[in-house]
């Protein structure tokens, strides 16, 4: 099980959304919550906790973003239907002051937890990408070491690598983790077909669908996977639709202003999640935000040399 889904989400089936009467009209409920209201007939002892449990999620959600304070009580109040007016109009969403209807549940819910995550982050580094760096200290002495942030062409998120390279085994290992709510790892194996001054480069690595070769230079702190298509069958055309890096043509390690954007873009994305703000001060805070990281990555990286 996911730990970042919360616990009620595994207790409630899916189902369709059914119209419920609120205080103000006739709203739809998210899937979830229908499902909930399902249990008030079959589970009568059950269904007030869960309720309850679910409404204080959303209350922690409404505060979590800004829209609140709320106090937690297990029940929608006034308080509670009017941080959801706030949050909807702050989103562009129908006004139904109803944390459970369909156009709002989903959405408050994902922002929340996706505030969390960024929010939660070590100081200088985001959950989300990790950290970037390139061990080549040790290359004359067989061994090569890298991580960081993977990308690939046509992802738009980056997924996270770590590289490993043995001279005395001839061999790398390879291990990519899709980042989303859960990770995927995916760990492959190169041998090494040559060990240079500057550049070590690994045989062919063939499957049914793809061949792909790993490319690793010390003195740009680059690691390149380049995979080429081996077949055209219909389940090759199927893995390379697939969201994960390790079908992608193209995949490398990013490069330090990579990461860089990467962060100030998550930077942005946590800013727009915690707070609502008018769409001139947020443009004005993006470019001093930039600004401020940009002069921050120099100064670290005038330090290092």
């Amino acid at each position: 099980m996911n730990p970042r889904v919360p616990f009620w989400f595994v207790l409630l089936a899916a189902c369709q959304p059914r119209p419920t009467e609120s205080s103000h009209q006739v709203v739809a409920l998210d899937s979830t919550i229908a499902s909930l209201e399902i249990l008030k007939d079959s589970q009568p002892r059950l269904y007030p906790a869960l309720r309850a449990l679910v409404v204080i999620g959303v209350q922690y959600s409404l505060s979590r973003l800004g829209f609140g304070p709320v106090e937690y009580t297990g029940q929608i109040d006034a308080a509670t239907e009017e941080a959801t007016r706030r949050f909807e109009a702050a989103r562009g969403l129908p006004i139904t002051a109803n944390p459970f209807a369909a156009t709002t549940f989903g959405l408050l819910t994902s922002q929340a937890s996706r505030a969390d995550r960024l929010a939660t982050a070590e100081p200088g580094t985001s959950t989300l990408i990790g950290k970037r760096y390139f061990l080549g200290g040790t290359w004359n002495d067989g061994y090569v070491s890298a991580e960081g942030p993977w990308i690939a062409a046509g992802v738009e998120n980056p997924a996270a690598a770590k590289i490993e390279c043995f001279r005395d085994r001839t061999q790398c290992i390879v291990a990519e983790a899709e980042y989303g709510e859960q990770l995927v790892p995916v760990i492959e194996y190169y041998d090494i077909q040559s060990w240079e001054r500057v550049e070590l480069r690994s045989k062919p690595v063939d499957n049914a669908c793809q061949r792909s070769v790993l490319q690793i230079n010390r003195v740009e702190e680059s690691v390149i996977i380049t995979r080429s298509a081996l077949s055209t069958a219909r389940y090759c055309q199927v893995m390379r639709r697939d969201t994960s890096v390790a079908f992608n043509h193209t995949a490398h390690l990013a490069t330090n202003e990579e990461a860089d954007s990467i962060q100030r873009q998550h930077t942005r994305v946590l800013l727009d999640s915690l707070v609502y703000l008018p769409p001139e001060l947020r443009r004005s805070l993006a470019v001093l935000w930039d600004t401020v990281a940009m002069r921050g990555a120099i100064r670290t990286r005038s330090a290092k040399q």
